[in-house]
């Protein structure tokens, strides 16, 4: 799925990116490490049991969890061509399947403090 999105962000948005592990943002003691190559945004796939940073950031964050179905059907939202605006996070449902933006559970964009803002999200 990088390599996907990775490739369609280059063909249709001109941009570079790189993929990397997510050893490669934590040390031992699961602290996030300044590593300098990496500039701009980071793309995370995987659920907590998968990816040690997705991890944390839930830990911190919000309790949540994430499957094989929920992570292909996300991938499906996401833009192949540019312009196209998507919001911060969106949580995805059995029924997002078989009724697409229909189904999801939540969407929205986080405040500027990056925390849930009802004004400017929704959940189901």
């Amino acid at each position: 799925m990088a390599q996907e999105i990775s490739h369609s962000w280059y063909l249709y948005g001109n941009g570079n990116s790189i993929i990397i592990y997510d050893t490669d943002l934590i040390n031992n003691n699961n602290e996030f490490i300044s590593n300098e190559s990496i500039k701009g945004n980071i793309i995370l796939l995987g659920n907590v049991f998968e990816n040690k940073v997705t991890e944390i950031i839930m830990n911190e964050r919000i309790s949540d969890g994430t499957d094989i179905s929920g992570l292909d059907q996300i991938s499906k939202l996401f833009p192949k061509r540019t312009g196209v605006p998507i919001p911060d996070w969106i949580i995805t449902g059995p029924e997002t399947k078989w009724k697409g933006i229909g189904g999801l559970l939540g969407a929205g964009f986080w405040n500027n403090e990056w925390k849930f803002s009802e004004v400017i999200g929704y959940l189901a």
